[in-house]
């Protein structure tokens, strides 16, 4: 699907309408299912490997559909993570977790809140993930939600509760059985550890948590963050010229992030002292 050029409403209605499609071959899949089964039990006085068959082939159509659905909502993440669009992706994350039709409404619900983040709109999206009520074995769910309590916390200046978020989130993180999400929550302590090492001026500390993070980058939002940060150190540390070509980055490719609105404040300040 593509999202660029259509209003938060459209691609909503676009993912709606492509959703009901997928569920209606889903629908038609389990109906030939069953038709099929009686005419060969009935008509034909079939086998079980037969029937074995056709059951089988209705799991794998099922897994298929499924996934598709699954894919298709998680496309939209591109919106935020490679096209830097906040404001679209927290309109549309609003737009579908108002439908029944979604499967997990929870999920945008906790989207939203991660969009009205990068948006810069830190209190509204704490609020919003403290009036969740996201289940323990919600793992990814539990994390996102943790690390967005963690960014809003150190961006409105209580740094003191975003290191209890962090412990708590160690906390957690060492409950978690499942390998692939164990990783998960350990990249997320060591985001944390790089955020807290440069709210304290930690410099050293923070460039090696970020040389190592930076190996895994592959979105968009991701580097601009990145250069964001590392340009935050650069001029801490009189690396001007550093600091100047990441802003220009974080400007330029940052879309409606909050962070290319301070990239081009940061900009604008240099220009003055220059």
């Amino acid at each position: 699907m593509k999202y660029k050029g259509k209003t938060p409403e459209e691609i909503a209605r676009s993912c709606c309408r492509a959703l009901r499609v997928k569920r209606g071959l889903l629908a038609l899949v389990c109906f030939l299912y069953f038709v099929i089964t009686l005419w060969l039990i009935w008509w034909r006085d079939a086998g079980g490997l037969a029937i074995l068959l056709c059951y089988l082939l209705l799991i794998l159509f099922t897994v298929l559909i499924k996934v598709w659905i699954s894919w298709g909502l998680l496309s939209l993440n591109r919106i935020l993570n490679q096209d830097c669009d906040s404001v679209t992706y927290a309109e549309v994350c609003r737009f579908l977790g108002q439908k029944r039709l979604l499967p997990n409404r929870l999920t945008m619900a906790v989207n939203e809140a991660v969009g009205t983040q990068w948006c810069g709109r830190f209190s509204e999206a704490l609020d919003m993930v403290d009036r969740l009520a996201l289940p323990g074995k919600a793992v990814s769910l539990q994390l996102l939600a943790r690390n967005i309590r963690f960014n809003c916390f150190a961006k409105l200046g209580d740094l003191e509760t975003a290191r209890r978020v962090r412990e708590e989130t160690a906390r957690y993180a060492g409950t978690i059985r499942k390998p692939a999400l164990q990783r998960m929550g350990a990249q997320l302590l060591k985001i944390m550890d790089s955020s807290l090492a440069l709210y304290g001026e930690d410099y050293e500390t923070f460039r090696q948590l970020e040389e190592e993070l930076s190996t895994g980058y592959t979105a968009n939002i991701q580097r601009v963050s990145s250069a964001l940060r590392l340009a935050r150190a650069d001029l801490a540390q009189g690396e001007v010229q550093n600091a100047r070509a990441r802003l220009e980055m974080a400007a330029e490719q940052g879309g409606t992030l909050y962070l290319a609105e301070e990239a081009r404040q940061l900009l604008a300040e240099l220009e003055r002292t220059e």
